[in-house]
C-alpha cells in the first residue's frame, strides 16, 4: 500500500485524481484490442491494396497489442504506455501522413489519460511531449517518399481505436472512483459505530 501511494504521488506536488493501479488491467487489456483491431484492418487493407503505410500500420498495432499485454498485471505509473503510444502515433504519422480525425482522438486520448491518472507535473510534462510532434507533422509529413493518402479504412480503425481507450478509461476510472467514494463511507460509518459503542 505504501508502495502504491509512493507511485501515485512521485515527481509531483499533487496527487493524480485516479490511480493508475485501480485500472491498470481493464485499461491496458482495451490497449490490446485497440492495438489488435488496428493490426486487423491494416492487414485487410495490405492484403486488398498497395497503401504503402499498411504493413507499418500492422507492425504498429501488434506493438501496441504485446504492451498492454504485457502491462495488465505490470506497472505502477501510465506515463511509460502514455510515451510508447504517443511515440508510435507520432512515427506513423511523420513517416505515412496523417489525418486530423486521427489526431484529434490521439489528442483527446493523451489528454484524457494524463490528466486522469497522473499528478500535474507529470500531466503537463507528457502533453508537451504529445504537442512536440505536432510541429514536425505538419511540417514535414510525410517523410516517406512512396506515403499514399491514408486508407479510409486506417483512419477510420486508429480513430476508432483511440475512441475506445477513451471510452473505457473513463468507464474505468468512474468505477474506481465509486468503489474509492464506497469505501470512504464505510470506513466513516465503522468509526461511527465504534464511537457509538465506547460512548
Amino acid at each position: 500500500m505504501a508502495e502504491e501511494t509512493k507511485s501515485d504521488t512521485s515527481s509531483g506536488r499533487f496527487r493524480a485524481p485516479v490511480s493508475y493501479r485501480a485500472i491498470r488491467r481493464a485499461y491496458n487489456t482495451m490497449r490490446a484490442l485497440a492495438g489488435a483491431g488496428i493490426a486487423a484492418g491494416a492487414t485487410f487493407v495490405w492484403a486488398t491494396s498497395d497503401v504503402a503505410s499498411a504493413p507499418w500500420t500492422v507492425i504498429a498495432g501488434l506493438l501496441i497489442t504485446a504492451d498492454g499485454a504485457y502491462r495488465r498485471h505490470r506497472g505502477t505509473s501510465v506515463q511509460p504506455l502514455l510515451i510508447i503510444d504517443i511515440t508510435i502515433a507520432g512515427t506513423l504519422l511523420l513517416t505515412q501522413g496523417h489525418t486530423p480525425a486521427i489526431e484529434a482522438a490521439g489528442f483527446v486520448y493523451v489528454l484524457t489519460a494524463a490528466l486522469l491518472l497522473l499528478n500535474r507535473r507529470e500531466a503537463l510534462a507528457l502533453i508537451g511531449f504529445a504537442v512536440a510532434w505536432v510541429v514536425p507533422v505538419a511540417v514535414f509529413a510525410p517523410l516517406a517518399s512512396d506515403a499514399e493518402s491514408t486508407h479510409v479504412v486506417l483512419e477510420s480503425a486508429g480513430a476508432a481505436a483511440f475512441v475506445a481507450i477513451i471510452g473505457q478509461l473513463l468507464l474505468s476510472t468512474g468505477r474506481a472512483l465509486h468503489q474509492a467514494d464506497e469505501r470512504q463511507r464505510e470506513a466513516l460509518e465503522t468509526k461511527r459505530r465504534a464511537v457509538e459503542i465506547k460512548n
